[in-house]
């Protein structure tokens, strides 16, 4: 049954939607969130799971660091469904070459690099600013990887960087049992996005990004699944 619900919605949404990737990139970043936005609310419905959405009052006009768990490989998707502020994401470089992934990415305008390049950690840093001073929201996965579990690993301190850099306030995002999406025969369909009250340049300047990475952490992790 998974499996068939999946080819349908590779039918009915995935190729209308890679074709939607390319035909809206004339459109400003609030029309093509809404767009996407609408695309990512009907694939997780034809897949069969639910979305709840917490915080949404959190969510304001200005520019926004974000910073979540990872939990599963359809946390974006889950995300942006959630979301009523565009967001940028911060992604490894093999998603870029991905099929529908990557055509979405390069009309959001996700920042990509290799995490092994030293050049591309700098690029990623510097064009990460550059977006969040521009007034942009952006949101980065600080474990770096996915947990597949309820588990909330440590953050990479460098994750953290531009919201220094920038000066703009951090929104904590808390993912629940998206990691459902990989499993065979998930325990429940429901899934949930918590975005936790914002945390302003004022309130973290004066901790080390190592202290902000375990406050954060601890901070998510307490909330998921709650």
């Amino acid at each position: 049954m998974r499996l068939i619900r999946l080819i349908i919605t590779v039918i009915v949404a995935a190729i209308p939607s890679w074709i939607n990737a390319i035909t809206v990139r004339r459109f400003d970043k609030f029309k093509i969130h809404s767009i996407l936005r609408k695309w990512s609310s009907l694939a997780i419905k034809m897949l069969n799971y639910k979305l709840e959405v917490e915080g949404s009052e959190n969510l304001n006009d200005e520019a926004t660091y974000f910073v979540s768990n990872h939990q599963g490989t359809f946390d974006p998707a889950i995300i942006v469904a959630a979301s009523t502020v565009p967001i940028s994401f911060i992604s490894k470089k093999q998603n870029e070459k991905l099929p529908l992934i990557g055509s979405w990415s390069k009309t959001i305008k996700n920042i990509h690099f290799d995490r092994d390049s030293a050049k591309d950690n700098i690029y990623m840093l510097r064009e990460t600013t550059r977006r969040l001073k521009a007034k942009d929201n952006v949101l980065i996965f600080a474990e770096g990887t996915r947990s597949k579990s309820d588990v909330v690993n440590e953050f990479k301190v460098g994750s953290i960087k531009p919201a220094y850099m920038a000066k703009v306030q951090i929104v904590p995002v808390v993912l629940s049992n998206s990691y459902a999406f990989d499993e065979k025969k998930p325990k429940s369909n429901k899934m949930k996005v918590n975005f936790l009250k914002p945390i302003k340049h004022e309130e973290y300047k004066h901790l080390s990004q190592e202290e902000i990475c375990v406050y954060l952490r601890e901070l998510i992790e307490s909330k998921v699944n709650v």
